[in-house]
């Protein structure tokens, strides 16, 4: 799944060291306890404590699109006969279709499916990243989550990100291709165009890797995709929704006021991007650009920036385009990076992750985090 072409990176000044020998010493006793932390105490104590600092730090919130899809799901498969300026949601409704199959009328349920889904997710993500690398792969896979704006993302919970999560994780950790199947028409259920751009650069980045490619598990993916976006297309035009829906919100705002925004808060973007992931990818990149896999890896970022011009949330589709890339890079990482640089980067990717504000920015505006929501009220009542 990853490149394997190079022996692991142990030229000369390689060391486990990258802080510099002029560091202080308690700074090196801390990094240290760090690095033991999070590669030798337990797995799940790992996903606890990252959980828990991803909550505090940034908090949590009910997506404000949760009555659009009980709306649908309450029509599910009929027509919910939504606004044309919202009809866009239903062509993602694998959230909408799983509450109107287990019951769910009301926010409460909604939400907490989604919750479910998101642990389901992380679990998945965990049993793959070892089963591909093993406990290392582990800690380096959820830091990388952690410190990208996917985990602040995902807080907004009752939208249908947690499923492309799952199924974006899938794809790229699975060689089985019942599984591709599986993720692929996962991808398609819940957001369309981010599981095109996800199979491509994973089909892309299997080519170019030099592991022998499956080409079931190739195929199964894209079957997958294809099949359910049939039935997808079908249930909209079922539910009186045209194709022309996914880009009504594009209509309805215009190209010049999103090419405005997205211009006015671009230096912000670009750091919300990775985030304190930027760290990690840096030195990885710099390391090994020669690598047609990296490169590969830079423009498929690029081509998934340049998707985030003509959208309203440009942080949130952005981290859901690269999430699969985030992994593939950090799969390269475990394989390549001798053992102490792997855990004294990750350490330090972590430690960013919880200094650094994660920035979202939404229609132009930057936003850190939603516990501010919760912060806030709380301060007045004082």
């Amino acid at each position: 799944m990853i490149e394997t072409r190079a022996a692991p990176d142990t030229e000369e000044g390689a060391g486990p060291d990258p802080a510099g020998s002029l560091a202080p010493i308690w700074w090196e006793r801390f990094l240290g306890a760090t690095e033991r932390f999070l590669f030798d105490r337990p797995a799940w104590l790992l996903l606890a404590v990252l959980a828990l600092a991803d909550l505090v730090k940034n908090g949590a919130a009910e997506d404000p699109n949760v009555g659009i899809w009980l709306r649908i799901a309450r029509a599910f498969p009929g027509n919910p006969h939504l606004p044309a300026g919202v009809q866009y949601q239903q062509a993602s409704p694998i959230g909408p279709a799983l509450a109107h199959l287990l019951g769910i009328r009301g926010p409460g349920g909604y939400v907490t499916l989604h919750v479910a889904v998101i642990v389901t997710a992380l679990g998945v993500l965990v049993v793959g990243l070892g089963r591909v690398g093993g406990r290392p792969a582990v800690t380096a896979g959820l830091v990388a989550f952690l410190a990208t704006p996917l985990s602040n993302i995902l807080l907004s919970v009752g939208a249908q990100d947690p499923f492309t999560f799952l199924f974006a994780s899938m794809a790229v950790l699975f060689e089985s291709p019942l599984l591709a199947v599986v993720a692929g028409a996962g991808l398609a259920a819940s957001h369309l165009e981010v599981g095109i751009f996800t199979v491509v650069a994973v089909t892309v980045l299997r080519v170019l890797d030099d592991r022998p490619l499956r080409p079931a598990t190739a195929m199964g993916l894209v079957g997958g995709l294809l099949a359910t976006a049939g039935a997808v297309v079908g249930y909209e035009h079922h539910a009186g929704v045209g194709l022309s829906a996914r880009a009504s919100f594009i209509h309805r705002t215009g190209l010049r006021v999103l090419l405005g925004d997205f211009l006015d808060e671009l230096p912000t973007w670009l750091f919300s991007t990775f985030g304190a992931f930027w760290l990690f990818a840096v030195v990885t990149c710099s390391r090994w650009w020669a690598l047609r896999t990296v490169r590969a890896l830079a423009v498929l970022a690029t081509g998934a920036g340049l998707v985030t011009v003509v959208t309203l949330d440009e942080t949130r589709v952005f981290a859901l385009l690269t999430w699969p890339l985030v992994l593939w890079l950090t799969l390269l990482a475990v394989r390549r990076l001798e053992p102490g640089t792997l855990r004294r980067l990750t350490a330090l990717t972590f430690l960013a992750a919880l200094v650094l504000p994660r920035i979202i920015v939404f229609e132009g505006r930057p936003a850190v985090s939603y516990a501010s929501d919760l912060i806030g009220p709380l301060l007045r009542h004082l």
